[in-house]
């Protein structure tokens, strides 16, 4: 009678269906799930729910479609929305426990009327589950039923549900073939892309591997480069950003060509943005695009720009050259770090800001595993030396650790 006691109970449910003999499941525990299912309190009925993906295992087929089934979809419309919240989360579980048929026949209708449902919170959750949830659906249900509903949802008032469904609905590409999405996805991709949401555009970037895969670079590239540029400008630093995090897959995905011809002028200018963080996640990207692209590209494209921002007025500006060389220094060859960034590097030491300074102390610390001993005598100890006598504390500071460090790796 009292419902902690029938929650506990529905709360284990599952767990013991697993370790019982199907008779047993079918004669002891499938009764107690139909009634725990219809329990007066939702609390009860949800934790029902979360056990159903279990119970339905542990049960034999015909009992499974017979018993176990007309319970899921009572609570699928579920008059708490509570319940319908942890259906739709469970829905992926559920139908990869009843099978593909029973999934076409019975529950794609209720994935449609999930991602639809009238309160946002359910309808958040089931399009954040797209992926799991639409599984075992054909083409031809996603495009007649799926489809409509995924368009409505893209145009939710509710922003919580728009960033869900961006986070997942790219997924549905593989399934749908490249046509489909082409004709689909495509451009609910490219709406979604100018949301007023700042959530939305983040999460929908982030899946955009997903429709390379499918459409392939050429369609991609057309409809997504000014889109593209567009965000990388965006008033929210946190967009910029996850421009500048996802360029790197973006240019591994669509090749050298389409990086050069329609990206590179947009990273060089993120290495003088506004923001520090977007300068940074700058800098990382100048990395590898050298890691992936090659040195020979890099020298030619990426590396005079960067060095010729140590001698700009700006100091942030020679402070990301400073950052850059760092990174490019454990990617490049020792002859070209020793040649080509080294003496830049020296060169900032002389530095009128005492943070670009004891950066250059930093840098030298972090790049003296990558240089060979007669460099690291002849390039990099001198520097540090004079650093050591530098008026500001912090300077020496840095001086004092990068050298101390060299002496371990000298004795090494």
């Amino acid at each position: 009678e009292t419902p902690m006691v029938r929650r506990a109970a529905a709360t284990h449910l599952g767990v013991v269906a697993e370790k019982m003999e199907a008779a047993f499941v079918v004669s002891d525990l499938v009764p107690m799930f139909t009634d725990l299912a219809k329990d007066e309190q939702d609390s009860v009925r949800l934790l029902v729910v979360e056990a159903c993906a279990r119970v339905a295992l542990a049960t034999p087929e015909a009992e499974r479609e017979s018993a176990i089934l007309p319970a899921v979809l009572e609570c699928a419309q579920d008059k708490s929305w509570r319940v319908r919240y942890v259906v739709a989360g469970s829905f992926g579980d559920i139908s990869q426990a009843f099978g593909e048929r029973i999934t076409q026949e019975c529950l794609a209708q209720h994935v449609v009327a999930l991602v639809g449902d009238s309160e946002a919170e359910v309808r958040a959750v089931a399009c954040s589950k797209l992926a799991e949830s639409c599984r075992l659906l054909n083409c031809e249900q996603l495009v007649s039923q799926m489809i409509p509903t995924v368009q409505a949802a893209a145009a939710d008032d509710c922003e919580h549900v728009r960033s869900s469904l961006a986070s997942s609905v790219m997924s549905l590409s593989m399934q749908l073939g490249k046509d489909n999405t082409q004709q689909y996805l495509l451009p609910l991709f490219m709406d979604l892309l100018k949301d007023s949401s700042s959530d939305v555009r983040l999460h929908l970037l982030s899946r955009l591997g997903d429709l390379n895969q499918v459409i392939g670079t050429a369609v991609l590239s057309q409809s997504l480069v000014p889109t593209i540029t567009a965000l990388g400008q965006d008033e929210k630093w946190r967009v910029r950003i996850a421009v500048v995090v996802h360029v790197p897959k973006m240019a591994e995905q669509l090749g050298v060509d389409f990086f050069d011809d329609q990206v590179r002028a947009l990273c060089e200018s993120w290495l003088v943005d506004s923001v520090f963080a977007v300068r940074c996640a700058a800098t990382e990207n100048v990395r590898f695009m050298t890691e992936k692209f090659g040195v020979a590209w890099a020298g030619l494209h990426i590396i005079p720009n960067t060095l010729a921002l140590a001698e700009s007025a700006n100091y942030l500006h020679r402070s990301v050259s400073l950052m850059t060389m760092g990174h490019l220094g454990s990617v490049v060859p020792p002859d070209f770090l020793a040649q080509q960034l080294l003496p830049k590097m020296a060169m900032l030491a002389d530095d009128n800001v005492p943070n670009i300074r004891f950066g250059v102390a930093k840098m030298f610390a972090k790049l003296s595993s990558c240089v060979t001993p007669q460099v690291l005598m002849e390039q990099i100890q001198p520097v540090l030396t004079k650093l050591q006598q530098d008026p500001d504390a912090d300077v020496q500071f840095y001086a004092y650790t990068a050298m101390h460090d060299q002496k371990d790796l000298m004795e090494l």
